[in-house]
Parts: structure tokens; sequence; C-alpha cells
């Protein structure tokens, strides 16, 4: 489940990709792209990305499985205990 150890290690990575990456083009960043995936970004919007980031908080909430409605109305900051059952119940990470 994402956490703030998860936001830090991706924001790393999309330095070490706007530092390591971006400079050589797309001859050197093609490779992990999938044939679905969207065109990279440039080191610019990168950038902007790891400030968007930076500001994130991250919350969670309880979610019935069957039908993807809240159960409670209220985001957490830690994952909440699962309420009912654990094969019904999901818990959504919220970015904010």
């Amino acid at each position: 489940m994402l956490d703030h150890r998860h936001l830090a290690t991706i924001r790393a990575a999309l330095r070490y990709w706007r530092e390591e990456m971006t400079p050589h083009g797309t001859s050197a960043t093609t490779a992990y792209f999938g044939a679905d995936d969207a065109a990279s970004l440039d080191a610019v919007e990168i950038a902007e990305l790891i400030r968007d980031l930076e500001t994130l908080q991250i919350g969670y909430l309880v979610l019935d499985g069957d039908t993807q409605t809240v159960v409670r109305n209220q985001i957490q900051a830690a994952p909440p205990p699962i309420v009912g059952s654990p094969l019904t119940s999901k818990i959504a990470v919220v970015l904010y």
C-alpha cells in the first residue's frame, strides 16, 4: 500500500530520471516505456511533477469491495482496519 516512503522513492527516481535520462532524449528512455504508455515527460515537466508530489498528502478510505462505495466518509491518516469481511472490503489510497 502506498505510503510516504513510497512517495519519497518515486520522487528520488524522478530526480534520477530527470538528471540522467532526459539529457539523452528518447533514444535513452524509449526502452523503459511500454507500447501503450504515453510519451515521456521532459525535464521541466518532471521537475513540476516532483514539486507536485512534495505537496501531496496521503490518506486512506475503506471501500465496500462489492459496490466500490466509501464505507466511512472520512480520510484517515493511517490505513484503517478493515470493517466487515476482508474479502469484500478494500482500502483506497487517496492523494490530496
